[in-house]
């Protein structure tokens, strides 16, 4: 896959930010609590799953569970995890069999009441939701009490029902529950145990914040709201990203911005008040080619004729820059500020201007550095950029680095060109072991972050564009694990996550639009999948929130 052809990061992040700053204004006031996805079991291992016949393990992030069926009905069952299924209004299974039927899903209460219902399994994964009110008593005259879930239970039937005889095995991917329970302190999910012992065998702390962005994944206040309520139980550092251009004539002159500016930058302020915040701003274009556009009625508009020919170093445009930088650190009061997103992108497609981007950045610093002493003011630089020409790249991040507290990374790898063969990085396995370092080591003495990251967990497929990547969650998993683990022994400050659920209900809207496919791009990148379920990916990052900040 060539790098022109997903290597557009910059792109969809504008056009991902447009699209939050249009939802945040639909929202409003905050929508009615909706039910979240709570995860009950994960599955790097086996935990305390049980079965009356057969075996029963954890491989390739599933329960396998293999028995052979005989006159009886067979089950595997826990305990682990029920009292998670607090509040549930609906239960997620996601499971397959080598042998297509039926099995049982069954909860008993305290006090041993069962209750159940049939499901249907395929031999490809299937994605089961359950109504509370389909998990019946067996003579109808109970109702269930989720708060009372003692054990959980997959019986299979067949051989009792169904005559069936020989070997079948069943594999469980995931179990959640949607569930209007108000969320507890952090902690791991289900499954995140495991993933401590193994991936935090000797970490009692971390050194890094875990960040989200609130990008939607609809055009609703409802889908709004839901995503800072990811945010509020799953990090620990909300970063809001800019990337609508500037309301350059407005900060100049110091006149008040659109009234649509404003809502959105309120409503956003409003959301999770304890909650330390990250804020990215730029004043580069989308493409990152050129100046930052207007800002005004929408994001992105074309820029004032007046400011068609201005180099990034004019006065006016400093001054101007500043004084919207000033603004948005006074409304946001953020504990780090990115002031130039993906700085280093700019050399590569417009070297001409790069010159003058290197003197504005020296005197936003200056000013900005002034005002605020004691907070971090720092540039973001991608990694797929200077992977694509080490050289020149490593000139032009040196001569942004003076101007920058931290050194901080954007990096998307599924959609990063291959140093050793065709394709992307679709398998993080074959990451390099320098692939965050080879940044962190240009100013080793400046502490280090993650601005912006993500990664597939399914496969990405843009048929016109003619773009196809695989993807699994296995590989998302594998990914988060190594990622956070080279943040940790990098001493990190913080890991910025772009998308927090998938967007397909959003695609379908932009698709309708006209829009091109690129907007897919990131997609299925949510640590939460487009139907609400958690994913193994988020059991990690959840292990790791669970430690201490040090």
């Amino acid at each position: 896959m060539a790098r022109t052809q997903l290597r557009t990061a910059s792109f969809v992040t504008a056009a991902m930010t447009i699209a939050a700053s249009l939802a945040a204004c639909v929202a409003g006031t905050a929508a009615a609590q909706t039910p979240r996805a709570v995860t009950v079991a994960s599955f790097d291992d086996a935990g305390d799953w049980s079965a009356s016949a057969g075996s029963v393990r954890a491989r390739n992030g599933a329960l396998e569970w293999r028995y052979d069926l005989s006159g009886d009905a067979v089950y595997v069952t826990t305990t682990t995890g029920t009292e998670r299924m607090q509040g549930a209004t609906a239960f997620l299974l996601r499971v397959r069999s080598d042998r297509p039927g039926e099995l049982a899903f069954r909860v008993d209460q305290d006090g041993g009441t069962a209750f159940f219902t049939r499901i249907q399994v395929g031999s490809e994964w299937t994605d089961v939701r359950l109504e509370k009110e389909q998990v019946r008593h067996a003579f109808g005259f109970k109702k269930l009490d989720p708060d009372r879930i003692e054990r959980v239970y997959l019986v299979d039937l067949s051989a009792k029902e169904h005559d069936w005889d020989g070997p079948r095995t069943v594999w469980i991917d995931s179990l959640a529950v949607l569930s209007t329970a108000a969320p507890a302190a952090a902690q791991p999910a289900a499954g995140a145990a495991a993933v401590a012992r193994s991936d935090l065998a000797r970490a009692d702390s971390r050194s890094f914040y875990l960040a989200m962005t609130p990008w939607p994944y609809d055009f609703t206040p409802q889908a709004v709201s839901y995503t800072y309520g990811l945010i509020d139980e799953h990090a620990d550092l909300v970063a809001h990203h800019f990337d609508e251009g500037v309301p350059w004539p407005e900060a100049l002159e110091g006149r008040p911005w659109h009234e649509k500016i404003r809502e959105n930058l309120d409503y956003r302020v409003k959301q999770l008040p304890g909650k330390k915040r990250y804020l990215a701003l730029t004043p580069l274009s989308p493409g990152r080619d050129g100046l930052a556009l207007h800002w005004t009625h929408e994001p992105n508009q074309k820029l004032p004729k007046e400011w068609k020919s201005k180099s990034f170093d004019d006065p006016e445009v400093v001054t101007a820059y500043v004084n919207y930088c000033r603004a948005m650190i006074e409304k946001f009061q953020p504990i780090y500020v990115n002031y130039g997103i993906e700085s280093n992108i700019l050399a590569e497609r417009n070297g001409r201007a790069f010159p003058s981007y290197v003197k504005m950045t020296a005197e936003v610093y200056r000013r900005l550095k002034a005002e605020f002493p004691n907070l971090p003011l720092f540039l973001s630089f991608h990694i797929g950029s200077l992977e694509e020409d080490r050289s020149d790249q490593r000139k032009a991040i040196g001569q942004l680095l003076p101007y920058s507290d931290f050194v901080t990374v954007s990096t998307y790898p599924y959609g990063e060109k291959h140093r050793d063969k065709s394709g992307s990085y679709a398998d993080p396995n074959e990451l390099p072991k320098d692939w965050l370092r080879q940044v962190a080591s240009l100013a080793p003495n400046k502490p280090f972050a993650v601005a912006e990251t993500g990664f597939i967990a399914q496969k990405f497929e843009a048929k016109k564009l003619r773009i196809e990547v695989p993807g699994n969650e296995r590989h998302q998993v594998e990914y988060v694990r190594w990622l956070l683990q080279e943040v940790q022994a990098l001493n990190g400050e913080f890991v910025v996550w772009f998308v927090p659920r998938d967007y397909d209900a959003f695609w379908k809207r932009l698709e309708k639009m006209g829009m091109s496919e690129v907007f897919k791009t990131w997609q299925d990148t949510g640590l939460v999948d487009e139907a609400g379920n958690q994913r193994g990916a988020l059991a990690v990052w959840d292990s790791w929130l669970a430690l201490p900040r040090r």
